[in-house]
Protein backbone atom coordinates (compact mmCIF):
# COMPACT_ATOMS: atom_id res chain seq x y z
CA UNK A 1 0.00 0.00 0.00
CA UNK A 2 2.81 1.88 0.89
CA UNK A 3 4.09 2.01 -2.68
CA UNK A 4 0.88 2.71 -4.51
CA UNK A 5 0.79 6.07 -2.38
CA UNK A 6 4.36 6.73 -2.95
CA UNK A 7 3.44 6.07 -6.77
CA UNK A 8 0.45 8.03 -6.69
CA UNK A 9 2.66 10.91 -5.65
CA UNK A 10 5.13 10.83 -8.48
CA UNK A 11 2.33 11.16 -10.84
CA UNK A 12 0.66 13.55 -9.66
CA UNK A 13 4.16 15.60 -9.45
CA UNK A 14 4.32 14.55 -13.27
CA UNK A 15 0.74 15.80 -13.93
CA UNK A 16 1.70 19.31 -12.68
CA UNK A 17 4.67 19.96 -14.30
CA UNK A 18 2.99 19.01 -17.35
CA UNK A 19 0.41 21.29 -16.74
CA UNK A 20 3.00 24.14 -16.79
CA UNK A 21 5.06 23.35 -19.35
CA UNK A 22 2.87 21.77 -22.07
CA UNK A 23 -1.10 22.15 -22.02
CA UNK A 24 -4.03 21.32 -19.90
CA UNK A 25 -5.55 18.54 -22.07
CA UNK A 26 -2.55 16.10 -21.41
CA UNK A 27 -2.40 16.83 -17.66
CA UNK A 28 -6.37 16.17 -17.90
CA UNK A 29 -5.46 12.01 -19.51
CA UNK A 30 -2.56 11.74 -17.32
CA UNK A 31 -4.69 12.48 -14.13
CA UNK A 32 -7.22 10.09 -15.09
CA UNK A 33 -4.75 7.36 -15.84
CA UNK A 34 -3.45 8.29 -12.11
CA UNK A 35 -7.16 7.38 -10.92
CA UNK A 36 -7.50 4.13 -12.68
CA UNK A 37 -4.17 2.83 -11.93
CA UNK A 38 -4.41 3.52 -8.30
CA UNK A 39 -7.53 1.79 -7.92
CA UNK A 40 -6.46 -1.36 -10.05
CA UNK A 41 -3.58 -1.90 -7.73
CA UNK A 42 -5.21 -1.30 -4.37
CA UNK A 43 -7.96 -3.40 -5.74
CA UNK A 44 -5.40 -5.96 -6.44
CA UNK A 45 -3.67 -5.87 -3.38
CA UNK A 46 -7.29 -5.86 -0.89
CA UNK A 47 -8.04 -8.83 -2.75
CA UNK A 48 -4.88 -10.91 -1.91
CA UNK A 49 -4.88 -9.60 1.44
CA UNK A 50 -8.19 -10.99 1.80
CA UNK A 51 -7.41 -14.24 -0.21
CA UNK A 52 -4.63 -14.82 1.83
CA UNK A 53 -6.41 -14.25 5.52
CA UNK A 54 -9.20 -16.51 4.51
CA UNK A 55 -6.57 -19.49 3.15
CA UNK A 56 -5.20 -18.93 6.77
CA UNK A 57 -8.99 -19.06 8.86
CA UNK A 58 -9.52 -21.89 7.18
CA UNK A 59 -6.14 -23.78 7.70
CA UNK A 60 -6.26 -22.67 11.22
CA UNK A 61 -9.71 -24.30 11.49
CA UNK A 62 -8.94 -27.34 9.91
CA UNK A 63 -6.09 -28.08 12.60
CA UNK A 64 -7.71 -26.73 15.46
CA UNK A 65 -11.49 -27.62 15.12
CA UNK A 66 -11.98 -30.13 13.77
CA UNK A 67 -15.45 -31.69 13.60
CA UNK A 68 -16.62 -33.71 16.68
CA UNK A 69 -17.56 -36.89 16.21
CA UNK A 70 -20.80 -39.10 18.27
CA UNK A 71 -19.10 -42.03 19.89
CA UNK A 72 -20.51 -45.64 19.04
CA UNK A 73 -23.54 -46.51 21.66
CA UNK A 74 -21.69 -48.55 23.88
CA UNK A 75 -18.87 -46.43 24.18
CA UNK A 76 -18.96 -44.81 27.73
CA UNK A 77 -15.73 -42.89 27.76
CA UNK A 78 -15.98 -41.84 24.48
CA UNK A 79 -19.45 -40.52 25.36
CA UNK A 80 -18.05 -38.45 28.33
CA UNK A 81 -15.26 -37.21 26.28
CA UNK A 82 -17.65 -35.94 23.72
CA UNK A 83 -19.59 -34.35 26.38
CA UNK A 84 -17.02 -32.58 27.90
CA UNK A 85 -16.16 -31.42 24.32
CA UNK A 86 -19.46 -29.88 24.24
CA UNK A 87 -19.34 -28.14 27.71
CA UNK A 88 -21.70 -30.27 29.31
CA UNK A 89 -19.27 -32.39 31.76
CA UNK A 90 -22.53 -33.47 34.13
CA UNK A 91 -23.65 -35.74 31.57
CA UNK A 92 -21.92 -39.20 31.49
CA UNK A 93 -24.76 -41.55 29.85
CA UNK A 94 -24.94 -41.85 26.16
CA UNK A 95 -27.71 -39.76 24.50
CA UNK A 96 -30.88 -41.49 24.00
CA UNK A 97 -32.39 -42.56 20.70
CA UNK A 98 -34.72 -41.07 18.55
CA UNK A 99 -37.82 -42.89 19.29
CA UNK A 100 -37.18 -42.15 22.92
CA UNK A 101 -36.87 -38.23 22.15
CA UNK A 102 -39.79 -38.25 20.62
CA UNK A 103 -41.92 -39.29 23.34
CA UNK A 104 -39.93 -37.28 25.79
CA UNK A 105 -40.93 -34.43 23.17
CA UNK A 106 -44.48 -35.77 23.00
CA UNK A 107 -44.46 -35.31 27.07
CA UNK A 108 -43.18 -32.14 26.92
CA UNK A 109 -45.84 -30.79 25.06
CA UNK A 110 -48.21 -31.61 27.72
CA UNK A 111 -49.55 -28.53 29.22
CA UNK A 112 -49.33 -28.63 33.12
CA UNK A 113 -53.06 -28.24 34.78
CA UNK A 114 -52.98 -28.45 38.84
CA UNK A 115 -55.94 -28.54 39.21
CA UNK A 116 -56.26 -31.74 37.20
CA UNK A 117 -53.43 -33.13 38.30
CA UNK A 118 -51.50 -33.01 35.08
CA UNK A 119 -47.87 -32.54 34.81
CA UNK A 120 -45.63 -33.65 31.73
CA UNK A 121 -44.42 -36.85 33.17
CA UNK A 122 -46.54 -38.04 36.08
CA UNK A 123 -45.96 -41.78 36.56
CA UNK A 124 -42.90 -41.51 33.99
CA UNK A 125 -40.12 -43.59 34.71
CA UNK A 126 -37.24 -41.55 33.77
CA UNK A 127 -33.25 -42.66 33.95
CA UNK A 128 -30.80 -40.35 34.31
CA UNK A 129 -29.85 -40.46 30.11
CA UNK A 130 -33.73 -39.45 30.04
CA UNK A 131 -33.00 -36.14 32.90
CA UNK A 132 -29.64 -35.75 31.08
CA UNK A 133 -31.50 -34.65 28.00
CA UNK A 134 -34.11 -33.14 29.32
CA UNK A 135 -32.05 -30.87 31.23
CA UNK A 136 -29.95 -30.19 28.09
CA UNK A 137 -32.96 -29.03 25.98
CA UNK A 138 -34.53 -27.20 28.18
CA UNK A 139 -31.49 -25.58 28.73
CA UNK A 140 -31.54 -24.76 25.07
CA UNK A 141 -34.57 -22.78 25.84
CA UNK A 142 -33.92 -21.55 28.61
CA UNK A 143 -36.67 -22.96 31.06
CA UNK A 144 -36.75 -25.23 34.21
CA UNK A 145 -37.44 -29.16 33.82
CA UNK A 146 -40.26 -29.87 34.83
CA UNK A 147 -39.97 -33.33 36.87
CA UNK A 148 -43.43 -33.41 38.90
CA UNK A 149 -44.39 -36.76 40.02
CA UNK A 150 -41.89 -38.61 38.03
CA UNK A 151 -40.47 -42.28 38.78
CA UNK A 152 -36.85 -41.66 39.92
CA UNK A 153 -36.17 -44.51 41.88
CA UNK A 154 -33.04 -46.25 42.43
CA UNK A 155 -31.65 -43.79 39.66
CA UNK A 156 -28.08 -42.60 39.33
CA UNK A 157 -28.36 -38.35 39.34
CA UNK A 158 -25.27 -37.80 41.44
CA UNK A 159 -23.48 -34.13 39.62
CA UNK A 160 -26.61 -32.66 37.49
CA UNK A 161 -27.62 -29.36 37.39
CA UNK A 162 -30.85 -29.49 38.99
CA UNK A 163 -31.30 -25.81 39.48
CA UNK A 164 -34.47 -24.40 39.03
CA UNK A 165 -36.13 -28.36 38.42
CA UNK A 166 -39.89 -29.18 39.79
CA UNK A 167 -39.34 -31.96 41.88
CA UNK A 168 -42.49 -31.61 43.89
CA UNK A 169 -43.61 -35.21 44.24
CA UNK A 170 -41.37 -37.06 42.43
CA UNK A 171 -39.86 -41.07 43.96
CA UNK A 172 -36.50 -40.96 44.18
CA UNK A 173 -36.74 -44.03 46.85
CA UNK A 174 -33.08 -45.38 46.79
CA UNK A 175 -31.82 -42.69 44.15
CA UNK A 176 -28.38 -41.87 43.99
CA UNK A 177 -28.41 -37.48 44.11
CA UNK A 178 -24.84 -36.98 45.46
CA UNK A 179 -23.23 -34.12 44.07
CA UNK A 180 -26.59 -32.84 42.62
CA UNK A 181 -26.64 -28.87 42.50
CA UNK A 182 -29.98 -26.72 43.38
CA UNK A 183 -31.15 -23.37 43.94
CA UNK A 184 -33.52 -22.05 45.94
CA UNK A 185 -35.73 -22.28 42.60
CA UNK A 186 -35.99 -25.90 43.10
CA UNK A 187 -38.64 -27.05 44.29
CA UNK A 188 -38.96 -30.26 46.59
CA UNK A 189 -42.73 -29.82 47.56
CA UNK A 190 -43.76 -33.32 48.40
CA UNK A 191 -41.18 -34.98 46.74
CA UNK A 192 -40.50 -38.83 48.32
CA UNK A 193 -36.74 -39.83 49.42
CA UNK A 194 -37.31 -42.89 50.40
CA UNK A 195 -38.82 -45.93 52.32
CA UNK A 196 -38.26 -49.39 53.85
CA UNK A 197 -38.40 -51.23 50.89
CA UNK A 198 -36.84 -49.80 48.27
CA UNK A 199 -34.12 -47.82 49.94
CA UNK A 200 -33.16 -44.15 50.55
CA UNK A 201 -31.76 -41.53 48.44
CA UNK A 202 -27.80 -40.62 49.23
CA UNK A 203 -27.11 -37.14 49.52
CA UNK A 204 -23.54 -37.07 49.94
CA UNK A 205 -22.27 -33.47 48.55
CA UNK A 206 -25.45 -31.86 47.47
CA UNK A 207 -25.21 -28.26 46.91
CA UNK A 208 -28.25 -27.51 48.84
CA UNK A 209 -27.93 -23.61 47.78
CA UNK A 210 -31.00 -21.92 49.04
CA UNK A 211 -33.54 -24.83 48.48
CA UNK A 212 -36.44 -24.34 50.58
CA UNK A 213 -36.02 -27.76 52.71
CA UNK A 214 -39.14 -27.04 54.99
CA UNK A 215 -41.25 -28.55 51.99
CA UNK A 216 -40.14 -31.73 52.25
CA UNK A 217 -41.43 -34.78 55.18
CA UNK A 218 -37.91 -35.20 56.79
CA UNK A 219 -39.95 -38.07 59.23
CA UNK A 220 -40.16 -40.24 56.68
CA UNK A 221 -36.28 -40.57 56.23
CA UNK A 222 -34.86 -42.54 59.07
CA UNK A 223 -31.49 -43.16 57.50
CA UNK A 224 -29.73 -41.63 54.49
CA UNK A 225 -29.05 -44.15 51.63
CA UNK A 226 -25.20 -43.41 52.14
CA UNK A 227 -25.63 -44.96 55.39
CA UNK A 228 -27.15 -47.81 53.97
CA UNK A 229 -24.78 -48.46 51.21
CA UNK A 230 -21.61 -48.02 53.88
CA UNK A 231 -23.57 -51.29 56.20
CA UNK A 232 -23.74 -53.81 52.99
CA UNK A 233 -20.69 -54.79 53.63
CA UNK A 234 -20.30 -58.49 51.94
CA UNK A 235 -17.78 -58.89 49.14
CA UNK A 236 -16.13 -55.17 50.03
CA UNK A 237 -12.62 -54.29 50.92
CA UNK A 238 -11.53 -53.19 54.73
CA UNK A 239 -10.52 -49.44 52.96
CA UNK A 240 -13.94 -49.50 50.49
CA UNK A 241 -16.37 -49.81 53.92
CA UNK A 242 -14.40 -47.18 55.76
CA UNK A 243 -14.61 -44.42 52.75
CA UNK A 244 -18.28 -45.41 52.87
CA UNK A 245 -18.84 -44.98 56.31
CA UNK A 246 -17.14 -41.21 56.26
CA UNK A 247 -18.93 -40.43 53.08
CA UNK A 248 -22.24 -41.49 55.19
CA UNK A 249 -20.70 -38.98 58.10
CA UNK A 250 -20.16 -36.52 55.62
CA UNK A 251 -23.91 -36.74 54.24
CA UNK A 252 -25.45 -36.41 57.47
CA UNK A 253 -23.57 -33.74 59.23
CA UNK A 254 -23.87 -32.11 55.23
CA UNK A 255 -27.94 -32.39 56.05
CA UNK A 256 -28.06 -31.35 59.67
CA UNK A 257 -26.28 -28.42 58.96
CA UNK A 258 -28.60 -27.34 56.07
CA UNK A 259 -31.03 -28.19 57.85
CA UNK A 260 -29.90 -26.00 60.93
CA UNK A 261 -29.65 -23.56 58.91
CA UNK A 262 -33.24 -23.07 57.67
CA UNK A 263 -34.24 -23.37 61.39
CA UNK A 264 -35.10 -26.98 61.14
CA UNK A 265 -33.70 -28.36 64.49
CA UNK A 266 -35.19 -30.95 64.93
CA UNK A 267 -34.71 -32.64 62.09
CA UNK A 268 -31.27 -31.19 61.83
CA UNK A 269 -30.55 -32.96 65.61
CA UNK A 270 -31.74 -36.26 63.66
CA UNK A 271 -29.03 -36.70 61.50
CA UNK A 272 -26.72 -35.07 63.36
CA UNK A 273 -26.61 -38.19 66.10
CA UNK A 274 -26.63 -40.63 62.70
CA UNK A 275 -23.23 -38.59 62.49
CA UNK A 276 -22.00 -39.04 65.34
CA UNK A 277 -22.88 -43.15 65.30
CA UNK A 278 -21.15 -43.61 62.09
CA UNK A 279 -18.53 -41.58 63.16
CA UNK A 280 -18.14 -44.16 66.18
CA UNK A 281 -17.81 -47.33 64.01
CA UNK A 282 -15.13 -45.01 61.56
CA UNK A 283 -12.92 -44.93 64.91
CA UNK A 284 -13.74 -48.97 65.90
CA UNK A 285 -12.28 -49.57 62.01
CA UNK A 286 -9.62 -47.60 62.69
CA UNK A 287 -8.80 -49.31 65.65
CA UNK A 288 -8.97 -46.04 67.55
CA UNK A 289 -9.78 -48.00 71.19
CA UNK A 290 -9.70 -44.95 73.53
CA UNK A 291 -11.60 -42.50 70.98
CA UNK A 292 -14.26 -45.48 70.55
CA UNK A 293 -14.77 -45.65 74.46
CA UNK A 294 -14.68 -42.68 74.76
CA UNK A 295 -17.23 -42.07 72.16
CA UNK A 296 -19.48 -44.87 73.52
CA UNK A 297 -19.22 -43.55 77.09
CA UNK A 298 -21.20 -40.05 76.06
CA UNK A 299 -23.54 -41.80 73.67
CA UNK A 300 -24.73 -44.01 76.59
CA UNK A 301 -25.01 -40.93 79.13
CA UNK A 302 -26.10 -38.62 76.86
CA UNK A 303 -26.37 -39.83 73.48
CA UNK A 304 -24.25 -37.25 72.28
CA UNK A 305 -26.19 -34.68 74.02
CA UNK A 306 -29.44 -35.29 71.45
CA UNK A 307 -30.87 -38.15 73.94
CA UNK A 308 -30.57 -35.93 76.88
CA UNK A 309 -32.97 -38.07 79.09
CA UNK A 310 -30.26 -40.55 79.13
CA UNK A 311 -28.45 -38.68 81.28
CA UNK A 312 -31.46 -38.11 84.31
CA UNK A 313 -31.38 -41.94 83.59
CA UNK A 314 -28.01 -42.38 84.31
CA UNK A 315 -27.89 -39.93 87.35
CA UNK A 316 -30.69 -42.16 88.85
CA UNK A 317 -29.01 -45.39 88.34
CA UNK A 318 -25.86 -44.60 89.81
CA UNK A 319 -27.58 -42.36 92.99
CA UNK A 320 -29.90 -45.42 93.82
CA UNK A 321 -27.32 -47.78 92.71
CA UNK A 322 -25.13 -46.53 95.57
CA UNK A 323 -27.54 -46.36 97.72
CA UNK A 324 -28.28 -49.73 97.41
CA UNK A 325 -24.86 -50.89 98.55
CA UNK A 326 -24.95 -48.40 101.47
CA UNK A 327 -27.86 -50.11 102.63
CA UNK A 328 -26.26 -53.51 102.22
CA UNK A 329 -23.68 -52.29 103.97
CA UNK A 330 -25.48 -51.03 107.09
CA UNK A 331 -27.17 -54.32 107.69
CA UNK A 332 -23.65 -55.89 108.26
CA UNK A 333 -21.28 -53.03 110.15
CA UNK A 334 -22.04 -50.26 111.97
CA UNK A 335 -23.60 -47.81 112.73
CA UNK A 336 -26.92 -48.78 110.48
CA UNK A 337 -28.10 -45.75 108.40
CA UNK A 338 -31.77 -45.56 107.25
CA UNK A 339 -32.92 -45.39 103.84
CA UNK A 340 -33.22 -41.83 104.15
CA UNK A 341 -29.18 -41.21 105.57
CA UNK A 342 -27.83 -43.85 102.91
CA UNK A 343 -29.51 -41.10 100.29
CA UNK A 344 -28.22 -38.46 101.07
CA UNK A 345 -25.33 -39.81 101.84
CA UNK A 346 -25.50 -41.17 97.88
CA UNK A 347 -26.56 -37.57 96.56
CA UNK A 348 -23.06 -35.74 98.78
CA UNK A 349 -20.62 -38.40 97.76
CA UNK A 350 -22.11 -38.30 93.80
CA UNK A 351 -21.23 -34.53 93.75
CA UNK A 352 -18.00 -35.01 96.02
CA UNK A 353 -19.53 -33.40 99.02
CA UNK A 354 -19.85 -36.66 101.01
CA UNK A 355 -19.80 -36.39 105.16
CA UNK A 356 -19.24 -38.97 107.73
CA UNK A 357 -20.30 -39.00 111.70
CA UNK A 358 -17.76 -39.67 113.91
CA UNK A 359 -18.25 -43.26 113.91
CA UNK A 360 -16.99 -43.19 110.07
CA UNK A 361 -13.55 -43.36 109.75
CA UNK A 362 -11.50 -42.91 106.45
CA UNK A 363 -11.19 -46.71 106.42
CA UNK A 364 -14.92 -47.85 106.34
CA UNK A 365 -16.74 -50.13 103.54
CA UNK A 366 -19.00 -46.25 103.85
CA UNK A 367 -15.66 -44.24 103.53
CA UNK A 368 -14.42 -46.43 100.32
CA UNK A 369 -18.56 -46.25 98.83
CA UNK A 370 -18.73 -42.25 99.23
CA UNK A 371 -14.95 -42.37 97.64
CA UNK A 372 -15.57 -44.72 94.67
CA UNK A 373 -19.22 -42.55 93.64
CA UNK A 374 -17.38 -39.43 94.06
CA UNK A 375 -15.08 -41.11 90.87
CA UNK A 376 -17.64 -41.81 88.75
CA UNK A 377 -19.89 -39.11 89.45
CA UNK A 378 -17.05 -37.05 88.62
CA UNK A 379 -16.11 -38.78 85.17
CA UNK A 380 -20.28 -38.59 84.67
CA UNK A 381 -19.92 -34.34 85.04
CA UNK A 382 -17.36 -34.19 83.15
CA UNK A 383 -18.79 -36.31 80.24
CA UNK A 384 -22.10 -34.43 80.39
CA UNK A 385 -20.59 -31.25 80.09
CA UNK A 386 -18.60 -32.57 77.06
CA UNK A 387 -21.24 -33.92 75.36
CA UNK A 388 -23.50 -30.21 76.04
CA UNK A 389 -20.50 -28.14 74.82
CA UNK A 390 -20.34 -29.94 71.96
CA UNK A 391 -23.58 -30.21 71.29
CA UNK A 392 -24.66 -26.52 71.52
CA UNK A 393 -21.28 -25.11 70.70
CA UNK A 394 -20.28 -27.48 68.17
CA UNK A 395 -16.92 -27.26 69.97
Amino acid sequence: MLAVHLFGAEVTQLVVYVALRRNIRVAWELCVYDTRVVRGWQGELEWSDTAERRQKGASLMSTTTPRLQRPNTNDRDGWCAYWQALDQPWRAEPEIDTNRQKYLEGCLAIVPDSAQQRCPFKDVVLSRADVEWLLSTCGKEKKPVDLRASLLQEGNFSGLPLEGADLSGAHLEGADLSGAFFTGATDLSGIVLGNQQVGFASLAGVRWGEVDLSVVDWTQVNVLGDEQRAHRWKGKEAATRLSEYRTAVRANRQLAVALQGQGLSEEAAHFAYRAQLLQRVVLRRQRKVGRYLFSLLLDLLAGYGYRPGRSLIAYLLIIFGFMGLYLLNAHFVAPHLRWDEVLVLSLSSFHGRGFFSQDITLGDTYARLAAAEAVVGLLIEVSLIATFTQRFFGK
